[in-house]
């Protein structure tokens, strides 16, 4: 909320709080929406569902450890 950044923004600008030329600079999260296309080509046969879905697990643990502030979604890491 804009009071809680306040607070923030008043308890980290102190005079007795930060360095004597620095400034804090308090702004709230920005939620970034994205959608990942993904294409796999795979030989036909029994495999390619196993991969399909080790493909996917992959693709959800990367975008569960990256989603954290200041983390982005890379697109050479997928």
């Amino acid at each position: 909320s804009e009071e809680l950044l306040a607070i923030v923004r008043n308890a980290l600008n102190a005079e007795d709080v930060r360095p004597v030329a620095d400034r804090v600079t308090v702004q709230s999260a920005e939620i970034v929406n994205y959608q990942i296309n993904a294409t796999l080509y795979l030989y036909p046969g029994p495999e390619s569902e196993p991969i399909r879905a080790a493909a996917e697990a992959k693709l959800k643990a990367y975008i569960s450890a990256q989603h954290r502030l200041g983390r982005d979604i890379r697109k050479s890491a997928i």
